[in-house]
């Protein structure tokens, strides 16, 4: 799963090692998703688990889009939908995909796994938003 970052032209550590205590981990550096805002939007991607088995896979949106926000959570879809059908063999939920351009939280079943949107560091048009497959 942490090849998925190279097709989607995310840079970062694309092996999946040993951070120390057993967590194993691959992640990307900060994408940025939307230029002409002072301080753009940006993703990552991460994926954690054991040394057997990826146990979450997120996705970390910083939202910085002031003027254009609807821009910014329309790019993050599109990669939230990638990593879903790449990760699950699975489209994401119509009801999914409403919360995530809202801008809003909620949690799905989805092919065995549960999906969750996961809005954090909430300061009004200045948010985190995270997308995790668990």
């Amino acid at each position: 799963i942490c090849q998925w970052m190279n097709a989607e032209n995310f840079r970062g550590a694309n092996k999946y090692t040993d951070r120390g205590s057993g967590l194993h981990r691959c992640a990307s550096s900060r994408k940025p998703i939307n230029r002409g805002e002072p301080t753009g939007s940006n993703v990552r991607y991460v994926a954690d688990g054991t040394e057997n088995a990826v146990t979450e896979v997120r996705l970390e949106m910083q939202m910085r889009a002031f003027r254009h926000p609807q821009q910014a959570l329309r790019r993050f879809q599109e990669y939230v939908s990638s990593l879903t059908s790449k990760a699950l063999s699975a489209d994401l939920p119509e009801e999914a995909s409403k919360a995530l351009m809202a801008g809003t939280t909620g949690e799905w079943p989805l092919a065995g796994r549960t999906i969750k949107l996961e809005r954090v560091q909430d300061h009004g048009s200045s948010y985190d938003f995270y997308f995790r497959i668990h």
